[in-house]
């Protein structure tokens, strides 16, 4: 990584910051030596940072001398007004004809800057590479996605423009390789383009903001889901929510997609085409349906607890579920709570409560969901959780002479906040 250098210690490694740099978060940042102060730069010259050191610029009308220090070179006129108008960015260094933005000849680079710091042209930017021509043919445009177009009768490098974009929707989201999230490929080439930056930003992936720490764009809620695609067979339904990149004024939307299954009594999908546990109608090209376990892979997770046969296990979601029941082809399995079966509600609610009961001395053939109310309430000094709703469970329960019977058991099937000295009937918690 950048800034970063590997310091051996005994029998390991680590990485720490090399000189020129410091430590930001997880990062090693470059130091700017003429913010900082740490450059101590003569007369008639000025700080330049570049990564990791600084160079000291001599100003316009000055030269090096074989110390290093700035002296008058008669052959070239000072900046007005006092000011240095050294050369600033690596491509000081670069050599050869540049045209210009006012569609002047330049000899290099640095003569351009220096020009344009002389006349107060802040505007003043390298339009191309070489003299200034006469049609776009000739011409190769300096800018990152700049293109070259005619105007007023002379080649001139245009940034992209993206009014006319109708990119509002995720799949175009773009993370570039400065790990910055634009709302499609034109806004990415547009901004690096006007920035006029040195570095290469180039397109890493589509359809999906930078992932982490402090990347990811702020979002909204996401709304309701929409209808099924189909009324008769698979389909999709989606939702959205609004994405806000930072550093552009326009919002994107984020769209999320899951699979549905839908029957309806013309088909291709009935409600008796598949009637085994779990399964699901899909209709191919032709309409023709088949019965297969539902595809979960785009459900978000959602995990709650669960019982299918004697096993208590949680699932991602209810999807995973029903595909579980689907390839096990069984019915015996119920919800018992909206989590994951290890965790437990904050606010008062129900969790499970499994128990094998005796009746004198005759023994339930399985284990009985009692239920169990747990967690707390708003108002803790004068308010408990109790469970207040009632159900029931239906045993056999077998007893030593042989004999066995069918018992009903109360249980909990709902807790609620209640006053602690209510007469409100509750089930014994």
């Amino acid at each position: 990584m950048v800034g970063q250098t590997c310091i051996n210690l005994e029998g390991s490694f680590k990485c720490g910051c090399a000189e020129g740099f410091i430590v930001s978060g997880t990062i090693c940042k470059d130091i700017d030596e003429c913010d900082y102060g740490i450059a101590n730069c003569g007369n008639h010259s000025e700080c330049v940072n570049t990564v990791g050191n600084f160079l000291c610029e001599c100003c316009a009308g000055y030269k090096k001398d074989p110390s290093g220090n700035c002296i008058r070179d008669t052959t070239q006129t000072t900046a007005p007004n006092g000011l240095c108008c050294a050369c600033q960015g690596e491509k000081c260094n670069d050599t050869g004809k540049v045209c210009g933005s006012d569609g002047n000849t330049y000899s290099d680079y640095r003569s351009l800057s220096i020009s344009a710091c002389k006349a107060g042209k802040s505007d003043l930017t390298v339009d191309y590479k070489g003299a200034c021509q006469g049609s776009c043919s000739t011409v190769v445009c300096d800018k990152q996605y700049s293109n070259c177009s005619v105007q007023n009768g002379k080649p001139k490098c245009s940034c992209p423009k993206c009014d006319n974009s109708t990119a509002t929707f995720s799949d175009e989201t773009v993370c570039a390789s400065n790990k910055i999230t634009y709302t499609s490929i034109c806004h990415m080439k547009q901004a690096t383009c006007e920035a006029d930056i040195e570095t290469t930003v180039e397109v890493e992936f589509v359809g999906k903001p930078c992932p982490g720490k402090g990347s990811q764009p702020p979002t909204g809620p996401w709304g309701e889901w929409g209808d099924c695609s189909e009324q008769c067979k698979q389909g999709t339904k989606n939702r959205t929510r609004e994405v806000y990149v930072p550093n552009e004024d326009n919002k994107i939307h984020d769209t999320e997609y899951i699979p549905c299954y839908n029957s309806c009594p013309n088909g291709p999908c009935t409600q008796e085409t598949c009637v085994e546990p779990g399964q699901v109608c899909v209709a191919d090209d032709n309409n023709n349906p088949s019965c297969q376990c539902p595809t979960c892979e785009l459900f978000e997770p959602k995990p709650i607890c669960t019982r299918v046969f004697n096993v208590i296990k949680t699932y991602e979601n209810e999807c995973e579920l029903q595909k579980k029941i689907c390839q096990l082809q069984t019915n015996d399995y119920e919800i018992l709570e909206p989590r994951a079966c290890e965790d437990k509600p904050v606010k008062c609610g129900l969790v499970r409560n499994y128990k094998i009961e005796t009746r004198n001395g005759c023994i339930a053939d399985s284990h009985i969901n009692f239920g169990a109310c747990y967690g707390g309430c708003d108002n803790e000094a004068n308010d408990c959780c109790v469970g207040n709703e009632k159900g029931s469970a239906t045993a056999t329960l077998h007893c030593p002479d042989g004999k066995s019977f069918e018992h009903i058991f109360e249980t909990i099937v709902g807790c609620n906040c209640v006053p602690k000295y209510s007469d409100t009937n509750q089930v014994d918690s």
